[in-house]
């Protein structure tokens, strides 16, 4: 599995979490979720790591 796949977008982790692309970017503000931008002119985390997010879903 490269690196890449390891990463979801905003939009699919807020559909994953049930929530809006707002709240995914308020849980990592938090430090709830690890964001990773890519890219020069990423826009600030713009990709989710799949490991922080399978967390916050099990505990659910």
């Amino acid at each position: 599995m490269d690196a890449k796949s390891k990463l979801v977008t905003i939009s699919e982790a807020a559909v994953e979490l049930g929530v809006s692309r707002r709240q995914i970017q308020r849980l990592i503000k938090a430090g709830r979720l690890q964001g990773a931008k890519l890219g020069r002119q990423a826009e600030r985390y713009r990709y989710v790591t799949r490991n922080s997010l399978d967390a916050i879903v099990l505990e659910k």
